[in-house]
């Protein structure tokens, strides 16, 4: 029978072990089994002071958002960092795993070169990756005439209808820039 980890550090190294193992149990091999790691330690290392039990779906949701903005990234690295990080997720038992869209956060894994590649060739256009929270707010404003302004300095982002009053009816997105 195996001994309980007694220290803190054998039982960060049991966790992963026991993850590693949950990788190779649904196919992942080496040395991609690695780079798995890789993405869900990067997940762990953006909340320093949090365990995983006390992360949230929003939070999930952040910072997939954040990571597809990251120039470089290639979309099979993005959906790598999805799988990962629902892999990790998984292991951890949170309750709240199945709240995570996961199906869209791979979709949008597609389009990443694509929209960045588009976004160097039109000048003036903004495209940007949106959790799915994001954009059930932002396709509201699909349905009218709506104009789009963005402060690069703060990172801003505002949408209004056209046909309302000036900041009245707008939505207001903070950080969803970088």
């Amino acid at each position: 029978m195996t001994q309980n980890p007694s220290t803190h550090e054998e039982k960060v190294r049991s966790f992963w072990d026991r993850y590693v193992q949950s990788l190779h149990e649904s196919g992942i091999q080496p040395p991609f089994d690695r780079w798995m790691v890789i993405r869900a330690e990067h997940d762990i290392a953006a909340y320093p002071d949090r365990k995983l039990a006390e992360q949230s779906p929003e939070d999930v949701d952040a910072y997939l958002a954040v990571l597809g903005r990251k120039p470089g990234l290639k979309d099979w690295q993005f959906r790598q960092a999805v799988d990962a990080i629902q892999n990790l997720l998984r292991l951890a038992s949170v309750n709240w795993l199945d709240r995570v869209d996961w199906d869209h956060w791979r979709a949008s894994a597609r389009g990443l070169a694509s929209i960045r590649q588009a976004h160097e060739r039109k000048r003036g256009r903004i495209y940007l990756l949106l959790s799915p929270r994001e954009n059930k707010s932002v396709l509201f404003f699909f349905a009218s005439p709506f104009s789009f302004n963005a402060d690069i300095r703060t990172g801003r982002a505002r949408a209004c209808r056209t046909s309302s009053v000036p900041n009245r009816d707008c939505l207001l997105a903070s950080n969803t820039m970088s």
